[in-house]
């Protein structure tokens, strides 16, 4: 739950790259819906270079034990378009 993903496209700019990633790991730390202070990055690459940012927290024992993902409702996910989307961070 939580998973963000961001693409360097073949034409696309480094420096922007990095600011983006760097937007998005303030998010997590400070205005993400489940409270956390860390973050996982993975890099990859797929004709394009991507990087997929995870939020690091505690996990739920059902999930630990039984692999039982939390799903994110409607009204989760739009509150974290907006937030993403405000002049905080992407607008």
């Amino acid at each position: 739950m939580g998973e963000l993903n961001v693409t360097l496209k073949t034409d696309g700019r480094t420096d922007t790259f990095a600011d983006t990633i760097q937007k998005i790991a303030n998010y997590i730390l400070h205005d993400f819906p489940i409270p956390c202070n860390s973050y996982n990055l993975f890099f990859y690459h797929m004709k394009h270079i991507h990087v997929k940012l995870f939020p690091r927290y505690m996990a739920s024992p059902l999930y630990m034990g039984y692999r039982i993902t939390h799903i994110m409702d409607d009204e989760s996910s739009k509150n974290i378009i907006s937030t993403l989307t405000s002049a905080r961070y992407f607008g």
